[in-house]
């Protein structure tokens, strides 16, 4: 996932949109960064894919407990997936409705009572985060796993592996900056890739492919097609184009690559810095379009 500053997730039923807005204005008062539905799933996007990945990376969940709140399913499979990655999670309780089993051992505290009295103890516990207590070293320390990740050293032993694994660093810097998850995968050709959150799932924009001969940067047009509006060839086609001139002569892509997966060979298409500011052009423009679409299609 992109670096950012740790928040916190509110999870809450629809039918309690009063208290929720009471919450987003006591803890944002307080200085916390929040996470909720109605704000930041961007129109068009999967609802479950992007619950998800909040939950996967926040720092703390707040669960509005009501009469309405235990009818919710959502709520319930919300608690049990931040349960089962060990996020702290403080349950405020607005009514008198029984705690269900599988809730029994959150940390509850109630409001119904005195909520004044609950917001201090909410803000205090909150406090007590490692990550909501000092933020700015929280994202110095995801910045950090980031650039340490083994894959970059892979990189440096490959041929012109200095060169390869300092693009890889600029283009993640890019990535952090303009995509919803980072992400690394595989051993013996290891990858690392710039993701969306668009569509019915996620779409690498980019990846950063460490094969032993040739570190390279694959464009997956394949991948690309199923998407707005780049399911038009003649879009394909135009981006093929501009990564063509970035390519060695003699090496240009065919156009039939804009139906396949063609790899700019890092040290002999990006090396100049020229040539790196021009491909992450490229790349912005493909993000702004394709988020553009997702957002009108949605």
């Amino acid at each position: 996932m992109t670096t950012q500053r740790p928040y916190i997730f509110l999870s809450h039923s629809r039918q309690n949109l009063p208290h929720r807005d009471t919450f987003i204005e006591r803890l944002t008062n307080a200085g916390f960064a929040l996470w909720y539905d109605e704000r930041d799933i961007e129109p068009g996007s999967r609802w479950t894919k992007s619950i998800e990945n909040a939950i996967k990376n926040c720092a703390a969940v707040v669960l509005i407990h009501s009469a309405e709140s235990v009818q919710s399913r959502w709520i319930e499979r919300e608690t049990l997936y931040a349960d089962e990655l060990e996020k702290p999670i403080m349950m405020a309780q607005m009514d008198e409705t029984p705690i269900p089993f599988s809730m029994k051992e959150l940390q509850a505290i109630p409001f119904h009572t005195h909520a004044d009295a609950g917001f201090e103890r909410l803000i205090k516990a909150l406090n007590k985060v490692p990550m909501l207590k000092n933020p700015e070293k929280a994202i110095e320390k995801q910045k950090k796993a980031l650039r340490d990740h083994r894959f970059f050293k892979h990189l440096r032993k490959l041929p012109d592996g200095d060169l390869c694994a300092q693009t890889a660093l600029d283009l993640l810097a890019w990535a952090e900056a303009n995509v919803d998850e980072i992400s690394f995968t595989g051993n013996k050709e290891p990858a690392l890739s710039a993701v969306l959150w668009i569509g019915n799932g996620g779409l690498s924009v980019f990846r950063v492919r460490a094969y032993p001969r040739q570190p390279s940067i694959e464009i997956p047009f394949g991948d690309l097609a199923a998407f707005a509006p780049y399911d038009q060839l003649a879009e394909r086609l135009r981006v093929l184009r501009r990564l063509n001139f970035l390519m060695p002569a003699g090496e240009e892509f065919e156009e039939e690559r804009a139906d396949r997966r063609p790899n700019l060979p890092i040290a002999r298409a990006l090396a100049a810095p020229e040539a790196l500011a021009e491909f992450k052009q490229i790349l912005d423009t493909m993000v702004a379009q394709l988020r553009a679409r997702d957002s009108v299609e949605g």
